[in-house]
C-alpha cells in the first residue's frame, strides 16, 4: 500500500486485513491509509465484535483514531463497528468529514446492519466509502457491498447514495451542517454519566 500511494502520489487505503494480536489473543482486523509519500498517516482496528467473528479469533480493538488530511479528517469505521452508532459520533466528535469503512458483512444480515454506513452518514452529517469483503469465510458467504454516501440534502435524489466517482465537497458539508447543526442537540450531561458506564460494563 505505502508503495502504491507514493508511486501514484495519491492517499490510498488498500483496505483491511488480519494481523496477530500477540499473546495467542487471535487477531485484529486493520486498516491503514497512507499518504501520496507512502507515510502511514493512520492505523485503526476494528472495536466492536459481533459473535461469529469472536468465533474467528478476532480481538477488538479500542480507540476510533482520526487523521488530519488537507482536505478534511478522516477516520475508519472498520467491519461490524458500522453497526454501532456511538462508532461514527465518536469519530465525528472529533472532526471526521469523511468515514472509510472497509465492512466484513453476512449476505445475510438484516437491512439495517448492510445499510450502517448509510445510517452513519446521515446521523454525523459526514462523507463516508464503505468496500466491502467478498466471498466465503468458512460456511459464511460474505455481502461484498461497495458505495459512496453523503448527506441526503446533498444528492439530487436525496437517496444519500453516490456515485462511484463522486467528489466529495466540504463547502457544501458545511452548508449541511450550518442549516441543521445536530451536535447542538447532544445530550452531553448524559454522555459524560452514563456511556463510560456502559462500556465498562460491556464483557
Amino acid at each position: 500500500g505505502a508503495g502504491i500511494a507514493a508511486e501514484l502520489g495519491i492517499y490510498l487505503s488498500p483496505g483491511s486485513f488480519f494481523v496477530p494480536a500477540g499473546d495467542g489473543k487471535g487477531f485484529f482486523h486493520l486498516a491503514q491509509l497512507f499518504s501520496p509519500r507512502g507515510d502511514l498517516v493512520l492505523e485503526a482496528a476494528q472495536v466492536h465484535v459481533a459473535p461469529w467473528e469472536r468465533n474467528w479469533g478476532l480481538a477488538g480493538g479500542d480507540e476510533f483514531p482520526v487523521a488530519a488530511l488537507p482536505w478534511g479528517k478522516i477516520g475508519f469505521l472498520i467491519g461490524t463497528d458500522v453497526c454501532y452508532p456511538e462508532a461514527g459520533r465518536i469519530l465525528a466528535l472529533q472532526g471526521a468529514d469523511l468515514f472509510l469503512a472497509p465492512v466484513t458483512l453476512p449476505a445475510s444480515a438484516a437491512a439495517a446492519v448492510l445499510d450502517g454506513v448509510w445510517s452513519q452518514v446521515q446521523g454525523n452529517q459526514v462523507y463516508a466509502l464503505e468496500a466491502g469483503l467478498t466471498g466465503r469465510g468458512g460456511e459464511l458467504v460474505l455481502a461484498g457491498r461497495a458505495g459512496g454516501y453523503g448527506p441526503c440534502e446533498l444528492v439530487p435524489d436525496g437517496s444519500g447514495i453516490l456515485g462511484a466517482a463522486f467528489a466529495a465537497d466540504r463547502e457544501a458539508l458545511a452548508r449541511v451542517r450550518e442549516s441543521y447543526p445536530i451536535f447542538a442537540h447532544l445530550n452531553s450531561d448524559l454522555y459524560r454519566r452514563r456511556l463510560g458506564q456502559a462500556w465498562e460494563s460491556l464483557p
